[in-house]
């Protein structure tokens, strides 16, 4: 999927992708990644050498991402709006689904914790 297209809506081309069942964002074609101002991804375990190669950032969430953007406004490239927007409130569904699958790893480790004590009583 396509948050902004250079250079019909701006200055950068964010993709979100997925491969192997990894998620991630691209900004590519980085010119930021290009002049070294910025690593070429912040994703660990994961080889990103093609697209380093090729002078793209990847991001391992959302937030990553509208961090990444907001250096290229800030470096007085342009960024659409709408791109900043929709990817804000994909990191906020992020963080909610990461939190909710820690709740229940924790239910899950408690329930199996009650279980043991249980059975050591019993």
């Amino acid at each position: 999927m396509s948050y902004a297209r250079s250079p019909s809506e701006g200055d950068v081309y964010v993709i979100g992708t997925k491969k192997d069942g990894v998620l991630w964002w691209e900004c590519l074609g980085c010119d930021l990644v290009s002049a070294s101002l910025v690593p070429a991804h912040t994703l660990v375990g994961y080889d990103f050498e093609a697209h380093m190669a090729k002078g793209s950032f990847c991001a391992a969430d959302p937030g990553q991402m509208v961090t990444h953007l907001r250096l290229h406004r800030a470096v007085g490239q342009k960024v659409p709006d709408r791109a900043i927007n929709r990817l804000s409130r994909e990191h906020q569904e992020w963080i909610a689904k990461r939190e909710a699958e820690f709740e229940a790893f924790n239910a899950a480790a408690r329930e199996a914790a009650e279980r043991r004590q249980a059975a050591a009583e019993a």
